[in-house]
């Protein structure tokens, strides 16, 4: 790897700061609330030195995005690597999510923003070619692993299944449980953390048995009934998954 110059050096660190900071009062105040005017303030460089990494506030945001997202697909790469059967990592996926909701939870709320059409629209043709590449990526990891649960004999696609159906379902439910809940939070009858984590496992669980994926072992509570091996390799990703997460945040 080639040494970056002093100059580079002093140009990264720069923009480190700019992304740190922002991600501060973005999470804060919320993205509406915050300006290109505020951000050089807190930094304390002028708007014009901010204006020659970032255009606008929705590029900061979109950087801040692609690195969320790296480091969630390079646990979903991590997970896809693994010697597990495919019913497993696809719950190891799903553990993923679970912990990056709790841990994570503003920036998974950024890149969600993100997502919005109308924000994509601010947004240069290279920022959203590299944003859909890591979308692309991320869905990649999830397709491969049902597709070898199909060549492995754990999953016979019912009828109107497909391996985008089953991908595509998943995260649907994932999200839609987290944005109903978030939405939710505070009221009396809401789902508490434990509940809601029980809740979307058991209906993942229910989604993919009825997808076709006759291998995945239930018990008579509709639960995922893991073998010792199977429970301590899940045990053991989750360790992993925590501490990447804190890494990634302490980096």
């Amino acid at each position: 790897m080639t040494e970056l110059t002093r100059k580079q050096r002093e140009i990264q660190d720069r923009d480190d700061l700019i992304l740190k900071v922002s991600r501060e009062l973005f999470i804060e105040r919320g993205y509406h609330n915050v300006t290109m005017d505020m951000i050089a303030q807190e930094v304390e460089y002028s708007k014009g030195t901010i204006y020659q990494h970032y255009n606008n506030k929705e590029q900061i945001i979109s950087k801040l995005c692609l690195r969320f997202s790296k480091l969630l697909l390079d646990l979903f790469s991590y997970v896809n690597n693994s010697d597990c059967p495919q019913y497993l990592k696809m719950h190891m996926l799903l553990e993923t999510e679970l912990i990056i909701h709790k841990q994570a939870k503003s920036d998974h709320a950024l890149v969600n923003l993100v997502k919005a059409e109308a924000f994509m629209t601010k947004l240069d043709e290279d920022s959203v070619y590299e944003m859909n590449c890591h979308v692309e990526m991320i869905l990649g990891q999830v397709l491969n692993i049902v597709s070898q649960a199909i060549e492995d004999g754990e999953l016979t696609l019912a009828p109107a299944a497909s391996t985008m159906s089953i991908a595509l379902g998943c995260w649907a439910l994932i999200e839609g449980t987290f944005d109903i809940a978030d939405k939710h939070a505070n009221e009396e009858a809401s789902l508490k953390a434990a509940q809601l984590d029980n809740v979307l496992r058991s209906n993942c669980l229910i989604f993919l048995k009825g997808s076709g994926w006759h291998a995945m072992p239930i018990d008579s509570k509709g639960h995922l009934d893991l073998n010792n091996e199977d429970s301590h390799a899940l045990t053991m990703y989750s360790d992993y998954c925590h501490k990447q997460i804190q890494n990634y945040y302490s980096s």
